[in-house]
């Protein structure tokens, strides 16, 4: 049947089953360019004619009526004669809402800058594919629908109402493209649980107002928003939870959402790539990709913002996160949240990234680097960066970095293995949590004064709150790493200090202060043990200048009958011998056996004694002091 035949076959068939009214204009060339093949044009023109939008304006020879479009598309003797091409119509009305559901429609419909004011029912429908660019429309429902080519809401496609995919299978893509989806009140997309075998995009002009819902969903390649416009203000912009997508997500390039971002439970095979995004819902969740799992990378950066929590707990990620310039913002909470965090890669919070609220890394595993450096993180009163229990299997670079006015930072229990830092890049005193933090390596201020001004910083400025903040961990492994790293020097001046420390932010009694002052004056905590030549120098020189003293005023006589016989053995009287042989409890040079002060002389023979207890007391102190007795690490 030639062409021209089947087209006036199906004219008449039409007219037959829809005798009144006649069939008007823009029916006649529906329906024979369908039989070609080729598209039914009823524009006027003029763009402003042949808007949508004011498609209620239209003459009765610019509409279609809803039983017609079923009719051709239902019936097996009309539909036999439709073209494989299928239905192609521009500028159009159709009265009435076609009701398509449960129908086997054998070839695609396309509508351009048509309009449906009273929607579209495609409930588990089946057709080659559906494309209504730039078409206005009211709800359309189409749970369920298999299309196995792709389906295509672009172009100032506009729908007022919900547009619902429930549970639809789309075979090719899924283009939402520069069109506007409106439902303030509800959800403006729904396609949860769809399956899309190509792509879903969102991206490039598309508007939603009020939700996006992807729950469920299965995208075989990208799911692309960028440059999506999604509000819902408090509530849910954009619904993904559990979405599997093979590809990439892409919520970059101007993306901007104005609710929340739900990406709960997700499985990325490629990238989550937010760069550029924005994403505001104060005082709550903007982002919330609990437990995603993606394969490649996450980028919130290059001018990423958000306002509300971006959270991240439990999330597992194959390569690297990187905010590098990313801009998080939750005064009165957490910023950014990824406690329990497991990154194979490196974490990036560098390059200009700016956090105001807490920064939460607890419990989060990093493959390579936690890199803070050139990074600022501000949240007064409170912890700026939280990374207690973390495990960092490389390196934690904090450099060139700023945490804000009374702004603190919590490693309490982390663990990294090379600590590149510099000191001015810490926060303020009292700020600094280092109880339990462990490192095996410094890249950075290795000497004791620099790296005790840096302990010192767990310790408040106000004096009324020292009492109780001393913790000794933070020097005892800071001094053992200084120690394998060939820096004892500095190890011992840190434990020393640890000491110094302790009497000002510690618990010690008056007592006991006291005790540990002395300990380090002599033997320096057991430490400097050589402190002990001091006093033993001072006694010594003491001893021989009252020695020699009292020999001159004969103060000094012998120390048994015989001395005049031990004394021709033992030699003439020493001061400065008789000194060091009082002083020494273990050495005997056989002056004190042979010499001693005179009975009668109290005083002389006071200082004596105390020479004596002076060299058992050092002697002690020398001993504890070399069998680590008060060393205290």
């Amino acid at each position: 049947m030639l062409l021209e035949e089947k087209a006036q076959r199906l004219v008449d068939l039409a007219k037959k089953a829809f005798p009144e009214p006649p069939l008007a204009r823009a029916e006649r060339e529906m329906l024979r360019a369908a039989a070609r093949g080729r598209m039914a044009d009823r524009r006027a023109g003029n763009a402003a004619e042949d808007n949508p939008a004011g498609a209620e304006k239209w003459g009765a020879d610019r509409a279609v009526r809803a039983k017609l479009l079923r009719w051709l598309c239902t019936e097996h003797e009309a539909s036999g004669l439709v073209d494989h091409r299928g239905v192609q119509v521009r500028g159009v009305r159709i009265d009435g809402r076609p009701d398509l559901s449960c129908a086997d429609v054998p070839f695609p419909l396309g509508f351009w800058g048509c309009a449906f004011p009273a929607g579209l029912d495609l409930m588990h429908a089946r057709l080659p594919g559906l494309f209504l660019n730039g078409s206005h429309t009211r709800s359309i429902t189409a749970d369920r629908v298999t299309v196995t080519g792709g389906v295509f809401l672009r172009d100032k496609f506009h729908a007022t109402g919900e547009v619902r995919l429930l549970g639809a299978s789309v075979g090719g893509n899924l283009v939402c493209s520069d069109g506007t989806f409106e439902n303030p009140d509800g959800a403006a997309l729904n396609a949860d649980g769809i399956q899309v075998t190509g792509g879903v995009f969102l991206h490039k002009g598309f508007h939603a107002s009020g939700e996006v819902r992807l729950l469920n969903a299965s995208v075989g390649g990208n799911l692309e928003c960028s440059r999506g416009q999604f509000e819902n203000p408090d509530a849910y912009a954009l619904s993904a939870d559990r979405i599997q997508v093979t590809g990439t997500v892409f919520l970059d390039e101007k993306f901007h959402a104005t609710g929340v971002v739900r990406l709960l439970g997700a499985s990325v095979g490629g990238n989550l790539d937010c760069s550029g995004g924005t994403f505001e819902n104060p005082d709550a969740d903007a982002l919330c990709a609990d437990r995603i799992q993606v394969t490649g990378n996450v980028f919130l950066g290059e001018k990423f913002q958000a306002t509300g929590v971006v959270r991240l707990p439990g999330v597992s990620v194959g390569q690297n996160l990187d905010c590098s310039g990313g801009r998080f913002e939750n005064p009165e909470g957490a910023a950014l949240n990824a406690d329990g965090i497991q990154v194979k890669g490196a974490v990036f919070l560098r390059q200009d990234f700016h956090a105001t609220g807490v920064v939460r890394l607890l419990g989060a595993s990093v493959g390579v680097d936690l890199d803070c450096s050139g990074g600022t993180f501000e949240n007064p009163g409170g912890r700026a960066l939280d990374a207690e229990g973390a495990r960092i299997h490389h390196g934690l670079l904090v450099r060139g970095g700023r945490f804000g006015c009374d702004s603190g930072v919590n490693l309490a229990y982390a663990r990294v293995r090379v600590l590149a830092d510099a000191p001015v890049s810490w926060p303020a005193r009292g700020r600094l949590v280092l109880d339990g933090f462990t490192y095996e390596g410094i890249k950075g201020e290795t000497g004791a004064k620099g790296r005790l001004e840096w302990l010192e910083r767990q310790y408040p400025e106000d004096r009324n709150q020292w009492r109780g903040t001393f913790r000794p961990q933070p020097y005892d492994h800071l001094a053992r790493v200084l120690k394998q790293t060939g820096h004892e020097a500095e190890a011992v001046k840190v434990l020393i200090g640890k000491h110094r420390h302790l009497r000002r932010y510690g618990t010690l009694s008056l007592r006991a202060r006291a005790w540990d002052r002395f300990l380090g004056f002599t033997v320096g905590h057991g430490h400097r043990v050589w402190y002990l030549s001091f006093p033993a120098l001072f006694f010594f020189l003491l001893g021989t200048f009252i020695f020699q003293q009292a020999k001159s005023a004969d103060l000094i006589v012998p120390a048994c009958a015989n001395a005049d016989a031990a004394a021709q053995r033992v030699g003439r009287f020493c001061p400065w011998m008789y000194s060091l042989d009082v002083l020494l409890p273990v050495v005997n040079l056989h002056q004190e056996e042979v010499w001693r002060p005179d009975p009668t002389n109290r005083l002389l023979r006071w200082y004596f004694w105390a020479q004596i207890l002076a060299g058992w007391f050092l002697a002690t102190l020398l001993v504890a002091g070399l069998t680590g007795i008060v060393r205290r690490e």
